[in-house]
């Protein structure tokens, strides 16, 4: 997915699994950063998703997608956005679940980008 998606050089990600007692959750993390001081214009896009089981083949997504940028050319202009995350998925297997979860994060961040895109 970020192969796909994001910017080669400027995205780093992370998959962060915990477990306390007997209950766990998978943290994925997307960062990408886009700097041109010489165009005076900087941006990023932070995005981070909880991923829980609730009951037996079920599971909560829940997380945000953090948007800034900042463009200063005679005066100083800025957005943020931030868009917050939830949903369920059923899942009979590991495999299955994994190819649920990116279903997910790509449909939540593409319908976030052609909103964006409608406002231009």
């Amino acid at each position: 997915y970020k192969e796909k998606y994001y910017t080669k050089d400027k995205t780093s990600h992370n998959v962060y699994y915990e477990e306390k007692d007997t209950k766990w959750n998978v943290k994925v993390l997307l960062s990408s950063h886009h700097i041109e001081l010489k165009n005076y214009q900087t941006g990023e896009w932070i995005s981070c998703y909880v991923i829980s089981p609730k009951e037996q083949g079920e599971y909560s997504i829940e997380g945000s997608i953090t948007i800034n940028t900042f463009y200063n050319e005679e005066n100083n202009t800025q957005f943020h956005l931030e868009e917050k995350v939830s949903d369920t998925i059923k899942a009979a297997n590991d495999e299955e679940l994994c190819d649920k979860i990116i279903e997910i994060i790509e449909s939540k961040e593409n319908k976030i980008q052609i909103d964006l895109n409608k406002l231009l």
